[in-house]
């Protein structure tokens, strides 16, 4: 019996003395995409990703779905299914959402002191994401 992977698809070649055997290689076959399934949702249940991330499986072939918070959350669901024995191809689908702020007004520093204003303006670049401002009475 010989095994030959091609994009993905296992193709069983050879010859055996019966039908029974035939029917157990098979079998075999497709215990090989179950085994995939319980391996992947275990791995993706460790990395408390099973919530957000889908999955199918088609020959050795694995599709992942769903919505995470960061691109390295949506990376680390790709090699997580690559790294799961008899997988031979992942197609990565899961769409990286943007988190929204917890408040619909635009927070931002007011500087109370003449020393942390020049603090501010001098480290302005360190605060992209939270404006500040400098109220010209200090």
């Amino acid at each position: 019996m010989h095994q030959d992977r091609d994009k993905g698809v296992v193709t069983l070649k050879g010859t055996v003395p019966s039908d029974a055997e035939k029917m157990r290689a098979e079998s075999l076959a497709k215990g090989q995409a179950e085994a995939i399934d319980k391996n992947l949702d275990a791995a993706l249940v460790e990395n408390r990703l099973n919530k957000t991330v889908k999955y199918s499986v088609k020959n050795g072939v694995v599709t992942l779905k769903g919505h995470v918070d960061s691109q390295a959350a949506r990376s680390e669901a790709a090699h997580i299914a690559a790294s799961v024995p008899n997988v031979a191809q992942v197609v990565n689908e899961v769409e990286v959402r943007h988190i929204r702020a917890t408040s619909s007004r635009q927070q931002a520093v007011i500087a109370k002191t003449p020393s942390l204003c020049a603090t501010l303006k001098k480290d302005a670049g360190a605060l992209r994401s939270l404006p500040f401002y400098c109220p010209s009475h200090i």
